[in-house]
């Protein structure tokens, strides 16, 4: 019968001591940490304020860039949002994520803020 190579061995001997720290091989008792809560999820509030969302849509300037005739808004960069009547929730991605040439209001504008012009473009556009 022929011996295992004396590498076979060692690799063998080495993997078994590695096993053994890692599960506390010392007779020790091994204490898990507790798992970590999961983060609490970064939700927008659930309800926004047309009204306050029109303020926001003034001063955050969403008129030089888009058309909604609600606002007398008339810009020709971004979307016209009379025509793409966007849903409360695809307008709160937008303004928080930003893309496609608009920048993000994540940091700029707060949740509230953003779900109120979510509450008044959605509300508002194309009607």
């Amino acid at each position: 019968m022929r011996r295992p190579p004396v590498i076979l061995v060692a690799l063998a001997l080495a993997l078994s001591a590695g096993i053994l720290a890692a599960c506390g091989g010392d007779g020790g008792e091994v204490v898990a940490e507790p798992p970590a809560a999961p983060a609490e999820p970064q939700h927008p509030p659930a309800r926004g304020d047309p009204a306050a969302g029109r303020d926001v849509w003034d001063g955050a300037g969403c008129g030089g860039c888009h058309t909604l005739a609600d606002a007398g808004a008339s810009g020709s960069l971004g979307p016209n949002l009379d025509d793409l009547e966007p849903s409360l929730d695809a307008v709160v991605k937008q303004v928080t994520q930003g893309g496609r040439g608009m920048p993000s209001f994540e940091g700029t504008l707060t949740e509230q803020q953003i779900v109120d012009v979510a509450a008044y473009v959605s509300g508002v556009a194309g009607k």
